[in-house]
């Protein structure tokens, strides 16, 4: 059985420490996260072109290319330079295996919750089918939002359990199972820092979509490295962390 990694429970600031702390590794390599972030959306754009296969390659090779920039993070927190190689990483032993089984986990947890989705919207559908008048326009709204709510409640649960699991897999090499289970209880045990963090990013999100949206080649590669430094923050006791590179 795998030993429990500790969790620490973070105050409510650190929602945006976690945001700063990665702007500054950002920033210490900007010209090198900002080329990886420009082949990662040409990469997704050409990969989701294809059909049928698109959606399900995305999700099942975003783990391995997650846990490649937990290892380019980890290495710039040391004190050396982010490179592109960072982004295939995680294909590389003994990270690629691990890291496909929590893809193919992606996947099936998106297929459940498209499932779920489909089952009320028909379930709606059919209880509408029976009903005339102002009742089957209430029954049709009711149920619209009866499925939109737990879609949305299942999709943030699957957030919590996937939001440091690549990062755990690569960083605190557990398996995928339990690295689930770990970034859930996590999340969980952080949920107030988190609604910080998301609060804080959604506005961050909007003032990068004001010039033209290219604001995102800085608050994209911030955003992948704030899983890492939420990640330290919780998970790795600040004696054990590595001391952060100067930045000038």
């Amino acid at each position: 059985m795998q030993p429990q990694q500790p969790i620490h429970t973070a105050p409510a600031g650190a929602g945006w420490r976690w945001i700063t702390d990665a702007f500054r590794l950002f920033r210490a390599d900007a010209g090198a996260w900002i080329a990886a972030m420009i082949v990662v959306f040409v990469v997704t754009i050409v990969v989701s072109s294809l059909p049928l296969l698109g959606s399900l390659l995305i999700n099942l090779f975003a783990p391995v290319l997650f846990g490649g920039i937990a290892l380019g993070a980890q290495a710039q927190d040391r004190g050396e330079r982010f490179k592109l190689e960072y982004l295939w990483a995680g294909m590389q032993s003994p990270h690629l295996q691990p890291l496909l089984l929590l893809g193919v986990a992606y996947v099936v947890m998106g297929a459940i919750i498209v499932v779920v989705a489909m089952v009320l919207v028909f379930g709606s559908a059919v209880s509408v089918s029976a009903l005339s008048g102002d009742h089957a326009d209430v029954a049709a709204a009711s149920g619209v939002l009866l499925g939109a709510l737990v879609v949305l409640l299942m999709s943030a649960l699957m957030g919590m359990a996937t939001w440091f699991a690549p990062t755990l897999v690569v960083l605190s090499s557990m398996d995928p199972v339990a690295a689930l289970q770990t970034s859930f209880a996590a999340c969980l045990r952080n949920v107030i820092p988190l609604l910080v963090y998301g609060i804080a990013l959604l506005a961050l999100l909007i003032l990068a979509m004001i010039p033209l949206g290219l604001g995102l080649l800085v608050l994209a590669p911030v955003m992948l490295l704030s899983v890492f430094t939420a990640y330290k923050d919780i998970f790795v006791p600040a004696s054990a962390a590595p001391r952060r590179p100067v930045i000038s």
